[in-house]
């Protein structure tokens, strides 16, 4: 009778197989890849903030110039309109319309009317004596709830007084 015999062969560490990943390379992989992903998160939280903070200091200055607009448009109507431009304020919301007081973000829009002057602040005046140009500085404030206000922003208008 033929008996068989198997034969096992042991391997010294340094002939196994190297294929696989041990414990420490996938703990070091993880934690690699976990400040990572912090990092980008945090990159991204900042790019969101920056991106409110310009949509804030646009919709304020879309504000501002609509009110210098709305200024003009009156003034040039008549003389007397033009004579009756005087100083005041208002709060607005992000759509352009009369703020509520729930809202989150309230803009404030403030507004100057002075007589023009000339270089060396002389007031320039027409004939009958009276300003011939008025100048019309707004200035609207974002005022974000919790936040406080934000950036100011200003726009300056060159009225003519209209000829009757």
């Amino acid at each position: 009778m033929k008996v068989f015999r198997k034969q096992i062969k042991i391997l010294s560490p340094c002939q196994q197989s190297q294929g696989g990943f041990t414990l420490v390379e996938t703990l070091v992989a993880i934690t690699f890849l976990s400040i990572s992903l912090l990092v980008l998160a945090q990159g991204m939280t900042i790019a969101i903030a920056l991106n409110t903070n310009n949509k804030t200091n646009v919709q304020a200055l879309a504000i501002a110039q609509r009110v210098a607009e709305e200024h003009n448009n009156t003034a040039g109507q008549s003389r007397a309109a033009y004579d009756a431009l005087t100083n005041g304020s208002a709060q607005y919301n992000s759509e352009g319309e009369i703020a509520a007081a729930k809202e989150k973000v309230v803009y404030v829009a403030n507004w100057t009317v002075t007589n023009g002057t000339d270089s060396l602040g002389i007031p320039l005046v027409d004939p009958d004596g009276k300003p011939s140009f008025k100048v019309v500085t707004v200035t609207a404030t974002p005022q974000i709830k919790g936040l406080g206000p934000a950036q100011t922003v200003t726009v300056t208008n060159y009225i003519l007084r209209p000829p009757s």
